[in-house]
This record gives C-alpha cells, structure tokens and sequence, in this order.
C-alpha cells in the first residue's frame, strides 16, 4: 500500500521462456495502464529474432 508505479514494463518476447503474448492481450496490458494514467513500455528487442 502507498506505492503508485508510473508506468507498466511488457517484455515481448518474455525471458527466459520466449514466450510472447498475443496482440489481444497486449491490447488489454495497455488499456488498463492507459485507464490508470500510467505510461506503457514495450520491450521487443527479440522481436524479430530467429532461433535455430
């Protein structure tokens, strides 16, 4: 209690398990930080990697 966070951090890809989160559901992360006034950062720098 007190603590009011400024901002939501999404990770996507999300490490270590590469998982990544459907657009829906982004869409949601970032509506519900939007309804509370706080600034959304995305995390994509493996976006476009290729593992093989």
């Amino acid at each position: 209690k007190g603590i009011s966070p400024k901002f939501l951090l999404l990770t996507n890809p999300n490490n270590p398990l590469a998982t990544i989160y459907q657009p829906s559901a982004v869409a949601r992360m970032i509506s519900w930080a939007r309804n509370r006034n706080m600034h959304t950062i995305v995390d994509e720098i493996y976006a476009l990697s290729m593992h093989k």
